[in-house]
């Protein structure tokens, strides 16, 4: 009975830990998703990044509606 008992254990652990969510799944590489890179300027001895006035402005278009708390 013991091996049993500990077989439907193991069994559920399985189970669980299929419907886990793998979170590395959410940043592959192969998808349509990308990141640009804008670096940094120095301005008055503080690093500033500022991305290019077109992303920018498509930035406030998506957020132009949302409220802040």
């Amino acid at each position: 009975m013991e091996g049993t008992s500990r077989s439907m254990k193991e069994n559920a652990i399985s189970k669980r830990r299929e419907q886990i969510m793998d979170w590395r799944k959410l940043f592959d590489p192969d998808s349509d998703q990308a990141l640009q890179y804008f670096p940094p300027q120095i301005i008055d001895g503080k690093p500033i990044v500022a991305p290019p006035a077109d992303i920018f402005e498509e930035g406030i278009e998506i957020w132009k509606n949302a409220m802040v708390a």
